[in-house]
Order: structure tokens, then C-alpha cells, then sequence
């Protein structure tokens, strides 16, 4: 049986060289059942915290849940096992994501190697062209260029914000349940991959 792991991130910034602030992660059966799931933050005195108005962290609630080099470094290796051999899941994960977690690592942790990756599933890629049809379809106009925000998919997928944060409560935890918290987002992405097994007849 193979896991996939579903992960999003939260970051102080949108450039590859960016801190990580916050993993979410939900790690999946290929017939899409929940295994485990789990959130894992990582803080430095001193560290801009970027957008606070969009994640929501602030540095005292990073510094509690990363209060010493201790649990940073642990953090790191949390991180590196989690990735280290997985098939990846996530939105616009293959631009960001993944470049992101290579560089905060390699930055923070001497990695006897680097990161291998057994496959990866970026949903972003997937979604794009039902993502830009649906969108012609329910206003009338081009999308353009846009490939479809997170929420924007999955409001095509037919979810709404409450049916979201019922399920998310009721499968995964009540902490942080907003948008652009890691773990949130990252069920939002499994509610995307569970859809497309659905409607578009994706495989995983």
C-alpha cells in the first residue's frame, strides 16, 4: 500500500529563499482514506512573520510552539522524514512548496543527502484547464490567465466555506480553522483530491 502525503505550508514571504513558519500535513491510502495527520511550526527571535493579516501567526504564537533550538531542530527532522521518499500532494506545490522546503533545509539542517521524492501531484496543474472552463462558464468571461486561488477551486468542486470547517472539525482537529492555516489548507487539498477521484476520474 502506498501513502501520499498531502502538505501545505505557511511562510514570511513568497520568494524560494522564504522561512517556514507552519507544515500542515494529511497523509493518505491511495483509495483516499486518512492514516494520520499532523502541524509542526517553526520559529527564530528575530524572524519577520510576514503577512499576519493572511495566516494569522503571530511570533508569541510561534514562540510557544517553538520555544527553543530544541524543538526547531526537531521540527527540521520531522520535516526532512516527512518529505524524504513520499509522493507529495498539494496546490502549486511543484513551484513553491517543494523549492521551498529544499532551500529551508538545506539552510537550516547538513542533510547527508537530499531530498528524494518518490512522485508528486500538483493539483494546480491538474485543475487549471476545468479550473478555467468552469470559470467561463459561471461568468461569462475568459479567465485568462488565472489558474484558480485554492478557495476558487474549491468552490468550483461545489464545497462551501461551512460544509468545509464541519468536516474539518469532525476528521481533523478545531485548532487554527480558517483558510491559510497550514492544516486547513491542506484538507482543503485532500477535499480536492477526493472530488477530482469523483468528478474527473483522477488517479492517484
Amino acid at each position: 500500500m502506498r501513502i501520499y502525503t498531502i502538505l501545505d505550508i505557511e511562510t514570511n514571504g513568497l520568494a524560494a529563499t522564504c522561512d517556514i513558519l507552519e507544515v500542515g500535513y494529511i497523509q493518505i491510502t491511495n483509495d483516499a482514506k486518512i492514516i494520520r495527520s499532523g502541524v509542526f511550526h517553526f520559529w527564530k527571535e528575530g524572524w519577520d512573520v510576514g503577512r499576519t493579516d493572511i495566516h494569522g501567526l503571530t511570533p508569541e504564537y510561534l514562540k510557544q510552539m517553538c520555544p527553543d533550538e530544541a524543538t526547531f531542530n526537531g521540527n527540521l527532522i520531522r520535516l526532512y522524514t516527512l518529505v524524504q521518499g513520499s509522493v507529495l500532494i498539494g496546490k502549486n506545490s511543484n513551484n513553491f512548496d517543494i523549492p521551498v522546503i529544499r532551500r529551508f533545509l538545506h539552510r537550516n539542517i547538513n542533510m547527508l543527502q537530499d531530498i528524494s521524492l518518490m512522485g508528486t501531484l500538483d493539483l494546480q496543474e491538474y485543475y487549471t484547464d476545468k479550473f478555467r472552463k468552469w470559470y467561463s462558464d459561471t461568468y461569462g468571461v475568459s479567465a485568462g490567465r488565472k489558474k484558480g486561488t485554492l478557495e476558487e477551486l474549491i468552490k468550483m468542486v461545489g464545497e462551501t466555506e461551512n460544509s468545509i470547517t464541519e468536516c474539518y472539525n469532525k476528521q481533523i482537529s478545531s485548532e487554527r480553522a480558517r483558510a491559510h492555516s497550514a492544516l486547513y489548507d491542506a484538507y482543503m487539498t485532500y477535499l480536492l483530491v477526493i472530488r477530482g477521484i469523483e468528478r474527473y476520474n483522477l488517479k492517484i
